[in-house]
């Protein structure tokens, strides 16, 4: 007394569900492989402190396989400090550090995350495997937050944070962009309706999909009161780019308000072939139409 020791711990296969009662509704049996760990605990004056290491080479957990795991962690006053913690998954890599402080009745917590070239569908499939999809691709991201509570329904609402993400050669799933602000467009009946069908086939991933293809998807976005709010959300596809603004909400509803701008080649065969097109085309001959997107997600239209 006082209590002071070190330890080093390893195993070649660490099963999560000899800790914990394992979900029934996984696929895959979560485990560590290979887990090395080393550290220091102590209790002093009734105060428990600790501070270590852990690492794993591959394994399991929540459905998701894992490599090269790499953490260090520390505990002290009754908050929990993640240091560090990296780990390839999902087809790309993780790196985040963070707190959770418990001396409160309602825990406090603050996390910074970076995320590179993971695949939205291989996170969606184990992570929310209930959950719609609305949007594939690769993602890289940046993302700082904080948070107080035990349960997401308490922790969304006091969720506040910056960050800002990247998603190359994916889509929006269940909304055609292009194709829903263009059978929209107030003034002309429908400019889609305009569109001869032989323009149509030569742009089959605008006017065919039921989603909205896209080489780029980029943004920054402030999080507080159950949405993301952005300014500069940016859509670029084959034949258009949109620029806009507005939120996202944890509940999958969205309102957002754009321009859609249509490529040169594009607008000048929609030109082309309906001549009362011709005064929505900039000084580029790029034809622009401002639209709204409202409503949840994988249903809201432009």
């Amino acid at each position: 007394a006082p209590l002071n020791l070190s330890y080093r711990l390893s195993s070649p296969q660490l099963n999560m569900a000899d800790f914990r009662a394992g979900d029934s509704g996984r696929k895959k049996p979560e485990a560590l492989k290979d887990l090395k760990s080393e550290g220091t605990v102590s209790i002093r004056d009734g105060a428990l402190s600790y501070r270590g290491n852990l690492s794993s080479p591959g394994g399991t957990i929540a459905d998701g396989d894992y490599t090269n795991l790499q953490a260090s962690a520390s505990f002290a006053g009754h908050v929990a400090t993640l240091e560090s913690l990296s780990l390839g998954a999902f087809g790309g890599s993780l790196k985040a550090k963070g707190r959770y402080d418990m001396r409160e009745t309602t825990p406090r917590f603050a996390a910074t995350t970076t995320v590179k070239a993971m695949d939205l569908t291989q996170i969606f499939r184990s992570l929310v495997p209930s959950a719609p999809q609305n949007i594939r691709g690769l993602i890289d991201m940046d993302l700082e937050i904080t948070g107080a509570g035990k349960e997401w329904e308490t922790i969304q609402k006091t969720l506040k944070g910056q960050g800002k993400a990247e998603v190359i050669n994916g889509a929006l799933l269940g909304v055609n962009l292009a194709e829903g602000v263009l059978s929209g467009a107030t003034g002309l009946a429908g400019l889609v309706n305009l569109i001869p069908g032989a323009v149509r086939n030569k742009y089959p991933a605008t006017f065919g999909s039921k989603n909205t293809e896209f080489k780029q998807l980029k943004g920054s976005a402030t999080i507080s009161d159950g949405k993301a709010r952005t300014d500069d959300l940016a859509v670029s596809a084959a034949e258009f780019e949109t620029q806009g603004k507005g939120w996202f909400a944890f509940d999958g509803t969205v309102d957002f308000r754009a321009l859609l701008l249509l490529s040169q080649q594009l607008s000048q065969d929609i030109i082309s072939r309906a001549k009362e097109t011709k005064n929505l085309a900039d000084d580029q001959g790029r034809i622009g139409i401002p639209f709204n997107l409202s409503g949840k997600l994988p249903g809201a239209k432009p």
